[in-house]
């Protein structure tokens, strides 16, 4: 049981630690994102590109949200009220997130269906956003249905729900990457100059995304690893006495020698084999 709760507070202190740093990746993408408004407004002439960066960033604060009110439900002892209102608060953050989604997708589909017939550079734009959000739905259910799970089951769904989310969001980065480089051979094939500045624009604004994505893929693998080697060192045997503290090497044990005839003696003996006087 004091395994367990270990283990436990392993996995809430790796939590802690990956969303602090989750949050700081990403805030530094959205102050880099302000600091380029003017510029990437004065060649788009407005705000779309700046708009979706911005809500993909918010989108993924979200998610951050949801996880920590998933490792505020991880405690041993917490009221059956207060495990009520945080479930409420998780599935409201849930539901805002799920419905942020499809308006977006909704968005950009709407968008491209309309300059679809012109091949406008805004057809080609929306696609990518509806195949990038897309993406993070699918990401978004996937960390609701696993954490949702862990909450009930702290062993084995515990283990899976910490492994799965990174692999989600390492998912969506590689995902993102192919999308860019679809992208950026269109725009090679079609031409022109307006449509390699477009390129350069998003190239910069995924790649920033991409980057925090992948530190936060890092520091979760490496958290999961370190805890996973935890649990393995605090394993005890089932039929093993309380005072067990792993299994002991009798060769690295020193020898004992018989203080009369100078014999030695295999540790632990109490008679020398040689004199049969005791040792001390």
């Amino acid at each position: 049981m004091k395994n367990e709760e270990s283990l436990i507070n392993d996995l809430k202190l790796g939590f802690r630690k990956v969303g602090i740093i989750s949050i700081i990746s990403l805030s530094i993408y959205l102050a880099f994102s302000i600091i380029q408004f003017n510029y990437i407004s004065k060649i788009t002439h407005g705000i779309n590109l700046y708009l979706v960066s911005l809500a993909g960033n918010i989108l993924y604060l979200l998610l951050l949200a949801l996880i920590y009110f998933v490792f505020l439900n991880l405690r041993s002892k917490i009221s059956k009220i207060e495990r009520n209102k945080e479930n409420v608060i998780f599935s409201t953050f849930t539901i805002i997130a799920f419905v942020l989604i499809f308006f977006d997708i909704g968005l950009y589909l709407g968008q491209f269906l309309f300059s679809f017939s012109n091949m406008q550079i805004s057809s080609i734009l929306s696609i990518i956003y509806v195949i990038f959000y897309i993406i993070l739905l699918i990401s978004c259910f996937f960390v609701y249905i696993f954490f949702a799970l862990s909450i009930n089951k702290m062993n084995g769904t515990m283990e899976i729900g910490v492994i799965i989310w990174p692999i989600v969001i390492y998912a969506i980065s590689k995902s993102i990457e192919v999308i860019i480089k679809i992208v950026i051979q269109v725009f090679n094939l079609i031409g022109g100059s307006s449509l390699v500045i477009y390129s350069s624009i998003i190239y910069s604004i995924f790649h920033y995304l991409n980057l925090a994505v992948e530190i936060i893929f890092a520091i979760s693998m490496f958290f999961v690893a370190n805890n996973a080697k935890i649990s393995s060192l605090n394993e005890i045997p089932q039929n093993a006495p309380s005072s067990y503290s792993g299994p002991i090497d009798k060769s690295m044990i020193p020898p004992q020698y018989c203080p009369y005839c100078g014999t030695e003696n295999s540790p632990g003996t109490k008679f020398c084999i040689n004199c049969g006087k005791e040792i001390d």
